[in-house]
């Protein structure tokens, strides 16, 4: 196809160039004739070559036809070739026979000089017809010597002419050969070895096609595909990963654009808003040969996926489906469109993991308080609390991005600045005669930290806090027994005379005996516990509050949102409470004001022993 297209374009450099020779040959040709050949001769030849060049930018300019060529060359080589000959047909002189030759031999030059611009029948048949047809008038009018000295340089220009035409030959073909080399290694840049798919600047460079319109992007991931190579090694893996990609090439509709993200992850394109097929959810058989036997192997595939009108780059969608396919492996729902819920998550993720250091979390990061209530001093302390601030000016709540700092290794940061925090705020009732405690929130694993009695002790002097006055609350759902090293610290910052609690009581993993050996000094039952006083495990709930009430421990029902709730904790025994019903989270200017206007102006210690006794 290639050389088919290099030869078309070969006839129409010919034709051109001849439709450019026709006027001069038209007014020169016969000038010159009519001084040995007859009227109707020279007629009869400006007629035929004129119908000649008609029919060649007729027939064949447009539709280029290489027998067409042919015969047209072979045409103007026996028109010129005439023109010698008719000296010899009507008796010229020796001197019209020479311009007769000269004339001949130019359109024998001219032929030669499109040598590398033609086929080989194409050029070399109009010349020889002229050469010949030259060399024959040259025995007639010349002694026969310089006739075949003037042969003998025809025949040498014709033989050199196509030397330098099978010299471009070969230059073209050295040039095809590179290109298809050149074709070659591109098609290697952009496309996976081992999958013959595209791979990521592949995928990249198809983008151009559809950046400025609608548009799918998915993301494939072989699910448990690191077993695979762990247990069968990664001859195994790389043949799972070859039959996966002629899996997506099947069940992907026609229209999709397949490639290799990397690993075992895949993605697609195609335009408009489109639904993943259903079949991508069917198991993959897969049958690789391994220690001698043919082994069966069952995959399925997660994937994610997301649609674009046009606003988005590339790498955004692709870190949309890639979350998208890691929140479907998570849940193991199998797809998962990037959307709704799903978005809003991402985009609390990037808001989040911008602020990626200590500085900016300490920025982002702003605690309000909620009180705790007792029965018998009304507000006697209140619990840190941290809220994200968003640049908008709304508050992220701490179930949307306590997991996305938990992600990015920033949660001993928001310890430290929440401790911090705390400290300052009971700093502000240290010239009041009853000042309430402040608690907060300090994962046990960051209380294992080194260095933290010190930190503390530090924060405490420089603010002038009594001890006495700072709670730290460790949440249970950590699984407290699985962390052994915080025992220790807990233990120097009870010395120190901090108060200790475990929070969320009842909704992780404390035994009755566990808590008998922790240095803890409260309990916060969690909210499930207040339902459960009315209910069947009442007497569970009650005999906890007994069990603290014999150890010591203080109780702080939280969570308290109804009278009913407030009367049932009441009625077990508990007098210290946190929770809607009483405030919610205010900012820390409205929580200093409900102490002043609310605390009794009397020595008492908030956190002593209940009504109901220790």
């Amino acid at each position: 196809m290639k050389e088919m297209s290099v030869g078309l374009i070969g006839v129409r450099m010919r034709v051109v160039r001849a439709i450019a020779s026709v006027i001069p040959a038209l007014v020169g040709v016969p000038f010159v004739l009519q001084t040995w050949a007859p009227r109707w001769f020279v007629f009869g030849w400006v007629s035929a070559y004129g119908m000649g060049m008609i029919a060649a930018i007729v027939f064949v300019f447009p539709r280029p036809n290489q027998l067409l060529e042919r015969v047209w060359s072979a045409y103007t080589g026996l028109a010129f070739g005439a023109l010698p000959l008719s000296t010899v047909w009507f008796e010229g002189e020796q001197a019209s026979a020479m311009v007769a030759i000269t004339i001949s031999v130019v359109h024998v030059a001219f032929e030669i000089g499109s040598a590398p611009a033609s086929d080989l029948q194409d050029w070399l048949l109009a010349s020889a017809v002229g050469a010949t047809c030259a060399g024959i008038t040259g025995f007639f009018f010349v002694p026969f010597v310089p006739a075949a000295m003037f042969m003998f340089i025809l025949v040498f220009t014709l033989v050199n002419a196509n030397g330098m035409r099978m010299v471009k030959q070969e230059l073209e073909d050295l040039y095809a050969i590179a290109q298809v080399e050149g074709e070659r290694a591109q098609f290697h840049a952009e496309h996976d070895e081992m999958t013959g798919l595209l791979d990521r600047r592949g995928f990249a460079g198809i983008w151009t096609r559809y950046v400025d319109g609608p548009c799918t992007v998915a993301m494939f991931d072989v699910n448990s595909f690191k077993r695979v190579n762990d247990t069968w090694g990664y001859v195994v893996g790389d043949e799972v990963l070859r039959r996966a990609a002629l899996e997506l090439r099947d069940r992907l509709p026609d229209g999709w654009e397949l490639g290799r993200h990397g690993g075992d992850e895949f993605v697609a394109i195609t335009a408009g808003h489109q639904q993943i097929p259903e079949t991508l959810q069917n198991t993959m058989n897969c049958q690789v040969f391994r220690h001698g036997s043919v082994q069966e192997l069952d995959f399925t595939f997660s994937v994610g996926f997301a649609h674009s009108s046009g606003s988005k780059s590339l790498d955004r969608l692709l870190t949309e489906v890639g979350y998208a396919l890691r929140a479907a492996k998570r849940e193991e729902v199998g797809l998962q469109y990037f959307g709704g819920e799903l978005a809003e998550r991402f985009e609390r993720t990037v808001e989040v993991g911008a602020s990626a250091n200590e500085s900016m979390v300490a920025h982002a990061v702003e605690p309000v308080a909620q009180l705790f209530v007792s029965d018998i001093d009304g507000a006697i302390g209140c619990e840190m609390l941290a809220r994200w601030k968003r640049p908008d000016g709304s508050q992220m709540m701490p179930a949307a991005f306590l997991p996305l700092l938990a992600e990015n290794g920033l949660m001993p940061v928001l310890n430290d600045v929440m401790l911090e925090n705390a400290v300052i705020f009971a700093a502000r009732f240290n010239n009041r005669p009853v000042a309430p405690f402040v608690a907060v929130n300090i994962t046990a694993s960051h209380l294992a930290t080194p260095g933290l009695v010190d930190r503390v002790k530090d924060l405490l002097d420089k603010h002038r806090v009594d001890s006495s006055r700072l709670m730290i609350e460790i949440t249970e759902n950590e699984s407290l027994s699985a962390v052994l090293s915080w025992e220790a610290t807990a233990r120097e910052l009870e010395e120190i005379g901090l108060k200790l609690a475990i929070d969320d009581f009842g909704s992780g993993y404390s035994s009755i005996e566990r808590l008998n050996q922790l240095p803890i000094t409260h309990l916060k039952f969690d909210r499930s516990l207040n339902k459960s006083v009315t209910g069947p495990l009442g007497d569970v709930v009650r005999g906890v509050v007994q069990f603290a009430r014999a150890s010591g421990i203080g109780v702080i029902a939280e969570g308290i949102e109804t009278f009913d709730e407030l009367e049932a904790m009441r009625a077990i025994g508990v007098n210290t409470f946190q929770g809607y019903y009483f405030d919610r989270p205010q900012s820390l200017d409205i929580v200093e004001r409900a102490f002043f206007d609310q605390i009794p102006m009397f020595e008492v210690d908030p956190l002593g022993p209940s009504v109901s006794g220790r």
